[in-house]
């Protein structure tokens, strides 16, 4: 599998014109999400879960149209500025954001456990697998 070296570069997302407090929220939203997701991860994993959830929610809205969207995690809601692991989650975003960091996933907008197998991975080509996750890029909407 080949990964592109393609680099992320806006310092805010795409939908946003400015750093305004929607922007900020959905950029919080997305690091706890990312918390919660790279709890067992390398620092190649979170970077790459980031850049996965940052290209589906460029590709399809940060309202989740299309199947995009922050992804959800059980605690996505818990905001604990003294939680290591939110401060590295923000970080991540952060970094990736500001294309600091390159997206090692090729563009993938979807990723699964590579010890699970979700309906919608059965058709589909890996991009990238780094760390626990098989990476993806759909062409349709799935619910993942």
């Amino acid at each position: 599998m080949s990964v592109s070296n393609k680099k992320f570069s806006a310092a805010l997302p795409l939908w946003a014109e400015e750093a305004t407090p929607a922007a900020l929220k959905e950029m919080m939203r997305l690091a706890l999400a990312i918390r919660d997701l790279m709890e067992d991860e390398e620092e190649d994993g979170r970077v790459a879960i980031a850049c996965a959830a940052l290209n589906r929610m460029r590709r399809y809205g940060p309202e989740g149209e299309g199947g995009g969207g922050a992804p959800s995690g059980p605690a996505a809601h818990a905001r604990d500025f003294s939680d290591p692991a939110l401060c590295r989650a923000i970080a991540v975003v952060c970094l990736v954001l500001s294309g600091d960091l390159e997206d090692p996933t090729g563009g993938a907008t979807h990723f699964h456990r590579h010890t699970e197998e979700p309906d919608w991975a059965r058709t589909a080509t890996p991009k990238a697998l780094i760390g626990q996750y098989m990476f993806y890029t759909l062409d349709q909407r799935f619910d993942a």
